[in-house]
């Protein structure tokens, strides 16, 4: 494709990366996309995006998580996940495939909300609207349980180092990576970025006397992480059953 050769002239993933390097990344993650049995999600999925989670909120609105690939106004990675209410996206997830001393891994390249004037859209509004479930990390939540699904061993963040500070783009309004990963448990590797492993999400049932709102949020994060597993189990298996009639 055309605009894969304009990602190694760019500051793709990071811009410490060199040139050799990002040609190395993108090799590596449509040479793990065909043997995990994903190339026709991909195909279908860089002509439209397609569905993977459909939550409701408190207020009865229609949250879509959606699958992208291709992306090419995408500097973060090759695959992205939408949390959309209608026409609004709320945030992005964007990442890789990679594997690393013979282990699969996802690398997150870029976590974005975005900026909106209308407060019905605002993030602050969006997480009391889902029970209390913040979107960015129901966003790394969803990226966990794909990496899980797909047998990866741990997901590799980029830190503000590697992502922004050498590209000089660094400011308050940058999204705080080291902060974000650090909260979320992850811990720092030798290359400055941060590892988290890999967990199938477990969610308990509320305790006695946990707040309602509680209750619904676990109940939401419960049907996220099935539907999630539905979706890579469908897809993967339509694959399957496309190779074994060739």
């Amino acid at each position: 494709l055309p605009y894969l050769k304009g990602r190694i002239y760019q500051p793709y993933l990071s811009p410490r990366l060199t040139r050799r390097e990002r040609v190395d990344r993108l090799m590596m993650h449509y040479r793990l996309v065909l043997d995990m049995g994903l190339a026709g999600l991909v195909r279908r999925s860089c002509r439209q995006p397609v569905p993977v989670a459909d939550l409701t909120g408190r207020s009865g609105s229609r949250y879509q998580l959606l699958f992208g690939s291709m992306d090419s106004a995408s500097q973060d990675g090759e695959m992205t996940l939408k949390l959309k209410c209608g026409i609004h996206t709320i945030y992005t997830a964007a990442f890789n495939l990679i594997e690393e001393h013979g282990l699969k891994a996802i690398e997150v390249g870029g976590l974005h909300g975005f900026l909106t004037v209308d407060k019905t859209f605002s993030i602050k509004s969006i997480t009391r609207d889902l029970f209390g479930y913040k979107p960015r990390d129901l966003m790394i939540d969803a990226v966990n349980q794909i990496a899980s699904a797909l047998q990866c061993r741990h997901i590799i963040l980029l830190s503000n180092a590697n992502k922004l500070a050498a590209s000089g783009r660094f400011c308050r309004k940058s999204a705080d990576y080291d902060r974000l990963w650090s909260e979320r448990g992850a811990f720092k590797r030798n290359d400055g970025n941060f590892q988290l492993a890999s967990t199938s999400l477990s969610v308990s049932r509320s305790a006695a006397g946990a707040s309602v709102c509680a209750g619904r949020k676990e109940s939401l994060m419960q049907k996220l992480v099935a539907q999630i597993q539905v979706f890579l189990h469908t897809e993967r298996g339509l694959h399957t059953r496309s190779a074994a009639t060739r």
